[in-house]
């Protein structure tokens, strides 16, 4: 029986058709060990053990096991790398129990292609960065070097080519697979001395699977980190867009707010501006027509304070519209200006208080003073009347001609009329 310390135990990884399975018979010391080819399409599709018992140096009997896998970068769709990582890491170590000496990275002579120059970091993704100190570069198709040039010269013309092989630890072996013979036997028994001095260096460690374990928990938590990540951003992108969309219809209630204060302000302002109007006009007709109509300021001006846009404004008093001054009698002393042409009433007070005239000078008018009535106070309160015995009605013509604007009173017999210019009574139909 061979002890384990007399196995060697090596896995063949590399790109599909760079020469894995050719390699491995040769080690094996087959050609049919393992099914190889020339093909864009990997003709292995699992890991494969094939076994071979040889002599040491010494005479003692070893065992080389060698586990040709799927090959990476396939063109074959159903093949992706992931599909190969998940054959490799499930499968070798079954073969390969306790673990693995050597990792034999697989190139061709020809163009080191772009999927090559990643091949360390596929390797150490699937087993971890410890993974290298267990890998040589073998360069397959020596045959095909240039004429006069050596493997370190090929290594050198790509500097990609040449990191891949610093990274092993300058392990790079060349072979040419269609050697036959002690030729070949040479070339394999080189290449197992490399990986017998990479073992010793090793301490006689190898890659376990319990390593493979240990890396692959690693990668399994890292990588449900990496999703929790990308649900959490996920989840940040769209509550930031729930909040844009938010805040965009915030944005737009305010400006539709802001516009219909904005309309209701103007629509106030311009309701003032007309108020005014009205009332300056209606200020205009009551000193053009030396009358006082009262009631209209008055609700001007209280349409104006309702608006809130009348303020300092307020409503004037009496029948007539002018503001009373208190007196010790308790009665209102009227207080109006003079208007040109118009001869100001005098006040008659009652039992209310003692009777005062208050005489007026009379200015030029051409309109007579019949026309415009006095008030008498009394007891039950005020009435107007006029010099000619009529009660004012507090209504005021509205024709045209002479008679416009003129006011109108009531007999005392009953019947309805107006003052002509010549002084003389003219009653209105009913």
């Amino acid at each position: 029986m061979i002890s384990s310390q007399n196995e060697m135990r090596i896995v063949l990884i590399g790109k599909t058709g760079n020469g894995k399975s050719s390699t491995g018979n040769s080690l094996l010391h087959s050609r049919s060990a393992f099914h190889a080819t020339q093909s864009g399409q990997s003709i292995t599709r699992d890991c494969e053990p094939g076994r071979y018992q040889y002599s040491g140096n010494y005479g003692q009997q070893k065992l080389l096991t060698v586990v040709d896998t799927p090959g990476f970068f396939d063109t074959n769709p159903t093949m992706s790398n992931e599909a190969v990582e998940k054959k490799i890491a499930s499968q070798i170590f079954e073969m390969t129990t306790p673990g693995v000496h050597a990792f034999l990275i697989i190139i061709r002579v020809g163009r080191f292609t772009p999927e090559e120059k990643n091949t360390i970091d596929f390797i150490q993704h699937i087993f971890g960065p410890d993974a290298i100190k267990y890998c040589v570069v073998v360069i397959t198709g020596e045959d095909q070097l240039e004429e006069g040039q050596n493997l370190d010269e090929f290594v050198n013309t790509s500097p990609a080519l040449r990191d891949l092989v610093q990274a092993c630890g300058n392990r790079r072996f060349g072979i040419n697979n269609k050697l036959n013979g002690q030729a070949l036997e040479r070339k394999t028994n080189q290449l197992i001395e490399i990986i017998d001095r990479m073992i010793i260096n090793n301490n006689r460690s190898c890659y376990t699977n319990a390593q493979y374990e240990h890396i692959e928990r690693k990668r399994q938590d890292e990588q449900r980190r990496k999703e929790e990540d990308e649900r959490r951003q996920k989840k940040a992108n769209e509550d930031a867009v729930v909040a844009r969309t938010r805040e965009e219809e915030r944005k737009k209630v305010e400006e539709t707010m802001r516009k219909v204060r904005e309309e209701e302000q103007q629509k106030a302002e311009q309701r003032e501006r007309e108020l005014r109007r009205e009332l300056d006009s209606a200020r205009q007709c009551q000193r053009r027509n030396n009358y006082d109509d009262g009631n209209n300021i008055n609700s001007l001006i209280r349409a104006l304070q309702s608006s809130g846009l009348g303020g300092g404004m307020s409503p004037m008093n009496g029948s007539m519209g002018m503001p009373f001054s208190p007196m010790s009698s308790g009665m209102g002393m009227p207080f109006s200006p003079m208007s040109s042409g118009m001869e100001m009433p005098f006040q008659t007070m009652g039992s209310g208080g003692s009777r005062m005239e208050m005489p007026f000078p009379t200015m030029r008018s051409t309109r007579s003073r019949m026309d415009m009535p006095f008030q008498t106070m009394g007891s039950g309160g005020s009435r107007i009347e006029s010099a000619h015995g009529g009660r004012f009605t507090g209504e005021f013509m509205t024709t045209r001609g002479a008679a416009n604007s003129r006011p109108i009173y009531e007999g005392r017999r009953g019947g309805q009329y107006y003052m002509t210019p010549g002084g003389h009574k003219s009653y209105l139909r009913k």
